[in-house]
């Protein structure tokens, strides 16, 4: 429910975030400012798609090489 109301209060950047977070949880806003919040690309990139593919195959949690550019939509 948070990220809801962050996400549609169109707030995305972290100084924001941390502003509200207080109000929205029993966090403190000592606490909240030392929160790190991660920052996810809004693009999906073909590259880290597939160093992700080939490390799992090296691993062995794939049994076949994959085409990550073939998952991506364009």
């Amino acid at each position: 429910m948070l990220r809801f109301k962050i996400m549609s209060a169109g707030i995305g950047c972290a100084p924001n975030t941390r502003q509200i977070l207080p109000s929205y949880t029993s966090t403190s806003a000592k606490l909240a400012a030392e929160v790190h919040l991660s920052a996810y690309p809004t693009t999906p990139d073909a590259a880290a798609l597939q160093r992700l593919a080939n490390l799992m195959l090296s691993a062995g949690m794939l049994s076949s090489p994959l085409d990550a550019s073939a998952l991506v939509f364009r």
